[in-house]
C-alpha cells in the first residue's frame, strides 16, 4: 500500500493501473486509514474523493473521479457488480484508461485525462469478483486483532486525525524507497 500512496504523491499523472481492495470486519479502522488519514490530510478532498459503493462512480454527472487522483469506494459489494453487467468492464476501463469521459449538467461530454487510482473497502467476504488472469486488482485482508481494544484504536484515531503523523508520513512517501543490494 505505500508504494501506491508514495506513487500517487510522487508521480500523480501515472496512475498504478491496480484497484487496491481492502476488506475486513466493522470496526477495525478501514475507514479511517484511508478517508481520514490518507483522503483528507494526506492528499485533500480537492484530489480525492469518497462514495459508498462502485455506481456513483459511473453515474450521469460524477464528479467522484475527474481531475482526482484518488476515489475511495466504502461497501463495496459484489452484488453490486452482479446487478450492472457492464459495471465490471467500466471500472476495469476506469482503472487503465488514460482519459476519461465527464458530463457536466447542461454542457456537452467532455474528454478529460484520468489520474484516478481507486481503493476499496468492504466488510463483504465477497467483496469482489475477480477473474484468475485479471492483473487490476490486489486484495488484503485486514486482521481483526485489534478490533475491540480500546487503547489500540483510541491511538489510531489520534494518530490518523494528527496533522504531524500526517506530514511524517507525507514527508516519508517523497522519499525514494531503499534499494537493498
Amino acid at each position: 500500500m505505500v508504494e501506491l500512496d508514495r506513487q500517487i504523491i510522487n508521480d500523480p499523472t501515472n496512475k498504478s493501473g491496480i484497484i487496491l481492495v481492502i476488506k475486513g470486519e466493522q470496526g477495525i479502522g478501514k475507514d479511517l486509514v484511508n478517508d481520514e488519514f490518507l483522503r483528507q490530510r494526506i492528499i485533500g478532498s480537492k484530489y480525492a474523493s469518497q462514495c459508498g459503493g462502485i455506481s456513483p462512480l459511473f453515474e450521469r454527472f460524477e464528479t467522484y473521479t475527474p481531475n482526482k487522483l484518488l476515489a475511495i469506494c466504502d461497501e463495496v459489494s459484489v452484488t453490486e457488480v452482479y446487478k450492472d453487467r457492464i459495471l465490471n468492464e467500466k471500472i476495469k476501463n476506469l482503472t487503465t484508461r488514460s482519459t476519461t469521459d465527464w458530463e457536466i449538467k447542461g454542457i456537452t461530454k467532455l474528454t478529460i485525462p484520468n489520474y484516478i487510482n481507486l481503493r476499496w473497502t468492504s466488510n463483504n467476504e465477497n467483496a469482489v469478483n475477480i477473474p484468475t488472469d485479471d492483473r487490476r486488482f490486489c486484495v488484503f485482508h485486514s486482521s481483526n486483532k485489534y478490533k475491540n481494544d480500546n487503547e489500540y484504536m483510541t491511538n489510531l484515531i489520534k494518530s490518523c486525525t494528527n496533522d504531524k503523523v500526517a506530514r511524517a508520513y507525507y514527508q516519508y512517501l517523497l522519499r525514494k524507497p531503499c534499494k537493498y543490494k
